[in-house]
């Protein structure tokens, strides 16, 4: 955690951070020409990255998004009258995948570090957001979890036989 006070030109924004991981953002209209752009801290604070980023972002034909974790998954429903591009907060990984009604849509990077989708549907959507990785792990598991069963149930027939 720690204090930073982030300026550009002639302004500041103060900005606080607890001991977990945290988004910041702030908007600055800039005019044309040279900007100085520079941070400082009062405290040791260790930035991990910092994304500047230009244009419009359109939240228009969205009129209600709200989403839970069940289990292992996100479930987001979306109200929206046209595609959408649903950002996904979690580190980059192209093993997340969001499926909406059976079909599939790959996750591509957002500011390079987040995951993002281009929801091609509209209306009310139920929306699956999954690590897709997670289901190789449970594959692992079911099958060391029967080699171990069999395993286990072979040294005790051997041990059956052999008295």
């Amino acid at each position: 955690g720690g204090d930073l006070r982030v300026y550009v030109d002639d302004t500041h924004r103060d900005l606080k951070f607890g001991d977990v991981f945290e988004w910041k953002s702030f908007r600055v209209k800039l005019e044309k020409g040279e900007h100085r752009l520079w941070i400082t801290s009062p405290d040791k604070v260790e930035i991990d990255l910092i994304v500047i980023s230009s244009g419009k972002i359109e939240f228009e034909g969205l009129r209600r998004v709200d989403f839970k974790r069940v289990g292992d998954r996100w479930i987001v429903n979306v109200k929206s009258e046209k595609p959408f591009m649903l950002v996904f907060a979690e580190g980059y990984d192209p093993f997340w995948i969001a499926s909406v009604n059976g079909k599939d849509f790959k996750s591509f990077p957002v500011y390079a570090l987040t995951n993002g989708f281009y929801i091609n549907g509209s209306g009310d959507l139920r929306i699956e957001v999954e690590y897709r990785l997670q289901d190789y792990f449970y594959y692992g598991l079911l099958i060391s979890s029967l080699s171990l069963t069999a395993l286990i149930l072979l040294v005790w027939r051997m041990n059956q036989v052999f008295r």
